[in-house]
């Protein structure tokens, strides 16, 4: 005699990369008190404002929003219905094994390290904790010179905790940006349906 099959229905959903563009992050070393950016070898109007306001600080930061890189497409929740509004989360990995053409101003070179846990660095006296997922800049003493993470909306952080110099652009106030690191930290963005029954789909792009 014949059978039976029975074959739960479960949801679809496709995210892909848009076609918007990569937002800057960038940082600068230009108030950082210990790094190189020594008050008479900057321009005179940022000597005026450090010695006006005492700018001089440990960190430089900065937050973007990129979860409009992302879209998503083919939401199907199939017979058994339920909500087509995905769940997100975000993640970054290390390319080039972590190397850059980054240093310090001391020449020391700068890695990249995708932490898996949390991770106590010693930052002028006080403790910096870099949180598991978060991407560490590490000079070859273990010293931080800087930090991206994201969070469960896209927003991307960029800490810097270090002065450093660009390959071949000698010393002097310098930026820590996108550019510097393209390719080598990337974001993904994973969205999740869940169809009445409690059966999940996921989907991510880079």
């Amino acid at each position: 005699g014949g059978s039976l099959s029975f074959t739960d229905d479960t949801p679809q959903i496709t995210v892909h990369a848009s076609d918007a563009k990569v937002p800057t992050l960038e940082t600068s070393d230009a108030f950082l008190h210990h790094g190189n950016a020594v008050v008479d070898t900057q321009p005179q109007a940022v000597q005026d404002e450090i010695s006006s306001h005492q700018l001089n600080t440990s960190t430089d930061s900065v937050t973007v929003g990129m979860a409009g890189l992302f879209t998503v497409s083919g939401e199907n929740m199939g017979a058994d219905g339920g909500s087509a509004a995905p769940t997100w989360s975000y993640g970054l990995s290390v390319g080039n094994n972590g190397a850059t053409e980054l240093t310090t101003t001391s020449g020391s070179a700068v890695s990249l390290v995708l932490e898996t846990s949390d991770t106590t660095f010693r930052v002028d006296g006080h403790n910096v904790t870099v949180s598991a997922g978060e991407v560490a800049g590490v000079d070859a003493s273990g010293h931080l010179a800087f930090t991206i993470g994201v969070d469960g909306s896209a927003n991307v952080t960029l800490t810097q905790y270090a002065a450093l110099e660009q390959s071949g652009q000698g010393t002097g106030a310098v930026s820590l940006s996108q550019g510097d690191l393209s390719g080598l930290v990337t974001l993904t963005g994973t969205a999740t349906v869940t169809d009445g029954d409690g059966d999940p789909a996921s989907s991510s792009a880079t």
